[in-house]
This record gives C-alpha cells, structure tokens and sequence, in this order.
C-alpha cells in the first residue's frame, strides 16, 4: 500500500472553489457510468442545468433506471425541507449533523430532489453519497417520454422508484418525466391551474 505525506497531499489540493468544481464533475462522471449503460449522456439542458440525453434509441417499454437516495420519513422531510414552522417543530441533533455533513462535503439542501413513495416514506436524490443515481438528472416536462413507479417495499423490503420509457426515445432527445401537481405546489395532484 502507497501512502502519502499528509503535507504533499495538502499541497496539492486545488483552491477551495476549484476543489468543488472537482468533486462535482466526479459525482457527475460518476453517474455519467451508470447512465451510459442505458443510452444515457448527462449534459446541460437549455434553461435546467444538467439534463439526461438518449445517446441510442431507447424502445418502449425499457426500463431506464432506478431512483435512489437516503430514505427519509415525513417528520424528516419537515424538518430538513419544510416551512420555518415544520422545521423548528421538527428539528433534532440528527438533523444539525445531517445539515453540517452535507455543508462539509458540499452537497446543496434544497429538497428539490426528493420524491413522495408513500405517505411517510420519500426517496431524497440531492446527495450521491447517500446512493443517489444518474436519474436524479432527469428533468420535467409536461409531455414527458418517460414515466415513473414506486412501491413502499421493493423485492429486498426498502422503496423501490423506478423509470421507464412511454414511446421510443430517439437519439438526441432528453429524457423527461412529469413531476406533477405537487411538486409545483398544486392544491391537488393533476389539478389544472389556468
């Protein structure tokens, strides 16, 4: 085993904003891995950040990739993403040393990423050191060529969220699925707003 001189190892360490631009190109390419072996490419999306283009056709009916991440229950949801309120009600010692390890490894904490399975279980994507995926880069679209499932207890007993493909995707095209009502804060899922 190689070992380094703590002091060579701090040297070569780039400045800090350059340091996160670093890791965050490896979490991409990280995901960029599994993605590819769907006919998946991760790159900038007019107007969305990061997107999730088809590098081959992709038929109907395919499986693309699963959604994961840290499982979270409703209380932890309050108290990380909630109003003011339903985080002062709800905030614990876990919650400070969730919030400090995320400041740390300089991982956001918008919440955007999270996904409702069940009542009280939700899947939290934003961070891909808790085992989030390529297919937290998916985004929105109205008329979307995917569409998403989850079950509260998959084959090995956790939450199981998955995407699959709605028509052919064609090379070129970005994968998209709809969010829904409730994550643009709609009163009721699938209501229309005028």
């Amino acid at each position: 085993m190689l070992f380094w001189p703590l002091a060579a190892v701090a040297m070569t360490l780039p400045p800090p904003s350059d340091f996160e631009a670093a890791v965050r190109a490896i979490r991409v390419t990280r995901a960029q891995m599994t993605a590819d072996m769907v006919g998946g490419n991760i790159q900038p999306s007019p107007g969305k950040g990061l997107g999730v283009f088809a590098t081959r056709v992709i038929p109907t009916g395919t499986t693309v990739g699963s959604y994961t991440g840290e499982i979270l229950t409703q209380r932890d949801v309050d108290a990380r993403y909630g109003t003011p309120e339903e985080r002062a009600a709800a905030w614990s010692a876990e919650d400070e040393l969730w919030s400090e390890q995320r400041r740390k490894r300089g991982v956001s904490m918008s919440g955007d990423y999270v996904f409702r399975v069940d009542d009280d279980i939700f899947v939290d994507a934003e961070d891909e050191t808790c085992g989030a995926t390529w297919t937290r880069y998916l985004n929105h679209s109205p008329e979307p060529n995917l569409q998403v499932r989850s079950l509260p207890r998959g084959l090995d007993g956790t939450p199981h969220v998955w995407f699959f493909t709605l028509r052919d995707v064609q090379p070129g095209e970005e994968l998209f699925w709809d969010y829904g009502g409730e994550y643009w804060g709609e009163a009721e899922v699938g209501m229309v707003v005028d």
